[in-house]
Parts: structure tokens; sequence; C-alpha cells
């Protein structure tokens, strides 16, 4: 997609001519996860409805209105590395004679 006005319900005001190319750029070249196998871009086009690629639209034209610049844009939308949330518990054997190995 070349046009930024058909990507329906973001605001691009306040970006330049610049940042908005790069805005089209990072929808055009990463993937909605709603399942539509299309690009963010592609999906906010074709279904509006699909609030995955409403988010994933808006958080890029986010970063780009802080003045992020594009390499930034495309991390936002990568999920960060967390600990997991699940305690990890240290396993010890006991032998049938009581004993802890």
């Amino acid at each position: 997609m070349t046009d930024f006005s058909r990507v329906k319900e973001v605001d691009w005001s306040g970006l330049s001519e610049s940042q908005k190319k790069v805005g089209l750029k990072v929808m055009n070249e990463n993937g909605c996860n709603c399942g539509c196998k299309m690009t963010i871009a592609v999906c906010r086009e074709r279904d509006s409805s699909c609030r995955r690629s409403l988010i994933f639209a808006r958080t890029i034209l986010d970063a780009l209105h802080e003045g992020k610049p594009e390499n930034e844009a495309v991390r936002v939308l990568r999920p960060s590395p967390t600990r997991s949330s699940r305690p990890s518990f240290r396993t010890t054997r006991v032998s049938s004679t009581g004993s802890t190995q």
C-alpha cells in the first residue's frame, strides 16, 4: 500500500511527510497477528473491525510522534522478553532410605 490515508482509524496529523513514509513502511513490512496473513497496513484498509491491526498501527504512529526512529518504531511491535512468572523449584530426590540425593 502506498497511500497512508487508506489506513483507517489512525491519526497521521502532526507527522512530517518523512515520518508518514516511515510509518507506512513499517506497517507494510510487518504482519498483523489476527490470523489474516496480511500486513498491518493492508489489514487496516480491508478489515476496519480488526482491533489488533488498529493497536499495532497506533503504536507505530505513537512511537513516531515521540520522535523515535524507524528501528524503534519496529521494536515497539515486538513483545519484550520477560521472566517467566512461574516460580522455579529445585527438585531433590529422596531415596527409599530417606536420604536426599
